[in-house]
Parts: structure tokens; sequence; C-alpha cells
């Protein structure tokens, strides 16, 4: 199984796919026989405290495709996750490049710094730039942004479910 060791963000960041290999030892033993089915499990990133357990969707025709991720933490991460609702957060890469995230639960411990961090790295890899659509009263994510070197460039106007917001890329 390859596995690529990301060294240049600031946490270490293990990616796994399904097309290299036989499923992680982090991946709980219940869902080895899903890994790579196209219903998650096909991409698994990993930072010290968080996983990404991801799907392939939509192609960006830009040698990557789009993905949806639950995130998880690592220590609930286990057998328990078919048994009980243990993620906190969701991000999806759309075919634009665009990064989209909640955190659910533990708001404020960091985990969408890191979970950004690791997704950012994960596109870069891939020669995809990624960019942030952040609502103008969305003052936390806006400190995210700043924290994993990304710059507002433009506001944008309101869209269906979406205020007005500024677009951030990588600085």
């Amino acid at each position: 199984m390859e596995v690529r060791v990301l060294s240049n963000p600031p946490v270490k960041i293990n990616i796994y796919e399904s097309s290299n290999g036989p499923a992680p030892d982090i991946l709980p033993p219940c869902l080895h026989s899903k890994w790579g089915t196209g219903r998650f499990h096909d991409v698994i990133i990993t930072t010290p405290r968080l996983v990404l357990d991801g799907v392939e969707k939509d192609g960006f025709g830009k040698g990557i495709e789009g993905y949806y991720f639950k995130m998880y933490r690592v220590e609930d991460y286990s057998e328990d996750i078919l048994k009980k609702f243990s993620e906190i957060g969701s991000l999806r890469l759309h075919p634009n490049g665009e990064v989209e995230y909640y955190v659910s639960k533990y708001e404020g411990n960091g985990y969408a710094t890191e979970a950004v961090e690791a997704v950012k790295a994960f596109m870069l890899e891939k020669g995809v730039s990624p960019t942030l659509r952040i609502e103008k009263t969305n003052i936390r994510s806006q400190r995210v942004a700043k924290k994993t070197k990304f710059t507002p460039v433009a506001e944008l106007p309101a869209i269906e479910n979406f205020g007005e917001a500024y677009r951030y890329e990588l600085q």
C-alpha cells in the first residue's frame, strides 16, 4: 500500500487511497470490505487528531475528483462508528476547487483548521489550488482561513443558502 506522508504542512498528514492498495490499519476491520467501493472509504486522510474518511464524487477535470469527507476525532474512529453518530463534521471538495466544511461538535478546538490544512495539502498534491467561500459574518471561518494561509481576494454576492461572502485563495 502506498502511504504518502506530507511533511510541509504544520501537522503530519497521511493519505491513503483505495486505488493504491489494501485498506489501511486505521480503517476499522468491520469496514475493510467496503474499502474502495465508492460508498465512503475511498480516501482516508489522517492528522494527529483527525480522520477524514472520504468518497470520490463529481469530476474536477483537473487531475482530482470531487470528494465528500466525514470528519472524526481519531479516538472516535473505531468499530463504534457504525453504531453511533460519531462524526464531528464534514468537508466537500467541489469541482471548481472550493473547499466547503463545517464542524458540528467540538467547535473552538482547532479541528476545522487541521481539517482544512489536510485537504489543502491533498488538493495541492493533486495539482488543484483550493479556495474558500466564507460568509462575511462567519468570523470563526475567517480565522481558519488566515491560519491556513488563505487570503481574501474578492467579495461575492449572496447565492442560494449562502449570504454575501469573501472568496479566499492561498497566499
